[in-house]
């Protein structure tokens, strides 16, 4: 895994989000944050610069300042919400989804569109927050790190 300036963010690669909305997770990642084929994930809307999302699990949720999300959106919680379903707290996007064999998630246009991306559109998987893997869509780190040739691909 890069790191693609001294003392910067790690990356996992780019990712392509294919016509179908499926997005694929990074193997590293998949093992660095212990996410397995049939786990439900939590997809919460990245920051207003970077854009994209974090995929993220409950557990890591429950133990956080972000932890009120489960109080205001229950079905976020016990994933009584149907899955992609985008439910609005605190200024940010959730919804869950299930990372399908092969260790990828598949979004709708419509959940595609609440986190501000597009089938097509190259995310730069990176080592995120104590949330989850990041996946962003634009900003300056973005437009700093996309030129990395060197850094592998994922998706179609």
């Amino acid at each position: 895994m890069p790191q693609v300036t001294k003392g910067g963010k790690y990356v996992f690669g780019k990712v392509i989000i294919d016509q179908d909305g499926t997005v694929v997770i990074p193997p590293e990642a998949m093992q660095e944050y212990r996410y397995y084929d049939g786990d439900n994930v939590i997809l919460m809307s990245g920051s207003r610069t970077s854009g994209g999302f974090v995929l993220t699990v409950k557990s890591l949720i429950e133990k956080s300042e972000i932890a009120s999300i489960f109080e205001a959106s229950p079905g976020l919680m016990n994933f009584s919400l149907p899955v992609t379903q985008i439910v609005k707290n605190a200024g940010r996007s959730f919804c869950w989804t299930v990372i399908q064999p092969g260790g990828n998630i598949v979004l709708p246009l419509k959940t595609l569109s609440a986190y501000g991306i597009k089938p097509g559109d190259c995310l730069l998987a990176i080592r995120g927050s104590n949330y989850g893997i990041t996946l962003i869509a634009r900003g300056p780190l973005w437009a700093r790190i996309i030129k990395h040739e060197e850094l592998p691909f994922f998706g179609n």
